[in-house]
């Protein structure tokens, strides 16, 4: 929760359950989108009005906990080669590993 904000602050910009009863999906990550950026702005905070929606949770492709965690270990050793441990090693152990 955004406890480090005034809690009229947090008010003036509804609440995001209201909103899904009467839209649809994409309807309700695009308003979401629009009253946090209008909220970034009271703060200060710049904001690219470029980027993407993100999908609401009822698009969102949830994965399972196995495929995060092959994910995370696949990233990690790509971070450790990236800071110098051995390519082929770090690779051998990856297809040793099913990964």
């Amino acid at each position: 929760m955004l406890s480090c904000f005034p809690a009229a602050e947090l008010q003036r910009y509804g609440s995001f359950r209201q909103a899904r009863t009467t839209m649809s999906p994409p309807e309700v990550s695009l308003e979401r989108k629009e009253r946090n950026g209008q909220f970034l702005k009271t703060l200060g905070v710049a904001v690219n009005p470029n980027l993407p929606r993100v999908e609401s949770d009822t698009e969102a492709r949830f994965r399972e906990p196995k495929e995060v965690a092959e994910r995370t270990v696949a990233l990690y050793v790509v971070i450790s080669v990236a800071h110098e441990a051995d390519r082929e090693t770090a690779f051998s152990w990856l297809k040793n590993e099913g990964l």
